[in-house]
């Protein structure tokens, strides 16, 4: 499974209920969108959940766990819980706050810091 099924982000948005501003990022079984819950900015993270890789979704019921379980300006915060997408499921999905600037990656990648 290359992407996150688009009806598998619909069902999450509406199930979640919020509505859907921009995709942020997306790949190989994980979405990321920035999304509008009332006058609230947040991300919705989806997973796709195949066969291929079934302990996907205790790995994503780890990271909303332990997430949930720190409460730090450095670490972004769980706005839900993990809930299920599809019987048997194909997906999970989760709200995380958004934190706005910019991507570290290009600086991650240009080497130590000074």
């Amino acid at each position: 499974m290359d992407d996150v099924p688009r009806e598998v982000v619909e069902q999450a948005l509406a199930s979640l209920g919020v509505t859907e501003v921009e995709a942020l990022q997306g790949g190989a079984q994980k979405s990321v969108t920035l999304v509008d819950r009332g006058e609230e900015r947040l991300v919705l993270k989806v997973i796709a959940i195949g066969a291929s890789n079934p302990d996907s979704i205790k790995r994503a019921e780890r990271e909303v766990e332990l997430l949930s379980a720190i409460s730090s300006p450095y670490v972004v915060a769980v706005a839900s819980e993990l809930i299920e997408i599809g019987d048997p499921p194909t997906g999970a999905a989760w709200l995380e706050e958004f934190l706005d600037g910019e991507d570290l990656t290009p600086s991650l990648r240009s080497g130590p810091w000074t």
